[in-house]
């Protein structure tokens, strides 16, 4: 009889994709938040400013408005959700007004939340170095934060992929964060983001008069960038059988 025969088969119908994950940046601010460079020339400062801390907390004071005396109230800033965080009230980024600071009112709150008592002003916190993504097919850039804002008062996201010479506004899902009483999370990704060998990101604060004006003003923590890459396809096993002789024709 003769000897058993070795087939080899290669099954070639499919392919298997790996992906492979990595962080690029992740700022949490408990440690002054050196990722990111506060109140940037790139807009203006006036009335309001950004700060990290971890201040909750808020009250009542004063200011002059148009040559009046006038009371404010600033509510309380929402714990952040303790799932996602170091606690629910650790350092964060977020605008405070000179007013709030003023009467020792620390946390998220702009021009005292009258909108009436100035000019249209927009603050502006970068991130202070690149991130380098070329060798990724994917990134991805999630926060959390909070805006209530009025129609006329909002948050923006921007992107650089030139060191911060210019800036381009993130409009998806959204071009403006406000409505948002407590703490959301947003993921974004695009493109445009991959690819890029000084990508940076940073947040707008637009406060333009209104007379709707409600805190808390625009906050973030939990800053995360992550970046995806696909490792080409490897060929699928190799199967290997036996079969006897008899079983194949001559």
């Amino acid at each position: 009889m003769k000897p058993p025969l070795l087939l080899l088969m290669l099954l070639m119908s499919g392919t298997i994709m790996a992906q492979s994950t990595d962080t690029l940046l992740y700022e949490r601010y408990e440690t002054g938040g050196a990722s990111f460079t506060l109140n940037s020339a790139d807009q203006s400062v006036g009335y309001n400013q950004w700060i990290i801390n971890d201040a909750y907390t808020g009250g009542s004071g004063q200011l002059i408005c148009s040559g009046f005396p006038t009371t404010f109230t600033v509510p309380n800033t929402p714990l952040q959700p303790a799932g996602l965080t170091g606690g629910p009230s650790t350092n964060y980024m977020h605008i405070l007004s000179d007013a709030g600071q003023s009467s020792g009112i620390l946390n998220c709150s702009y021009l005292a939340a009258n909108g009436l008592c100035g000019n249209d002003e927009y603050n502006f916190s970068r991130m202070s170095s690149d991130v380098n993504t070329t060798a990724y097919d994917s990134v991805t850039v999630s926060f959390l934060w909070l805006c209530a804002g009025a129609p006329s008062i909002y948050g923006e996201l921007y992107y650089s992929t030139n060191s911060g010479s210019t800036w381009t506004l993130v409009s998806v899902p959204s071009a403006q964060y406000s409505n948002q009483t407590t703490w959301a999370t947003r993921t974004v990704s695009i493109p445009s983001f991959a690819g890029q060998t000084t990508l940076r990101f940073g947040f707008r604060f637009v406060n333009e008069v209104s007379f709707s004006a409600s805190d808390p003003g625009f906050a973030i923590d939990e800053f995360l960038i992550t970046a995806t890459n696909t490792v080409p396809p490897l060929p699928s096993p190799v199967a290997a059988f036996s079969v006897s002789d008899s079983s194949v024709c001559e």
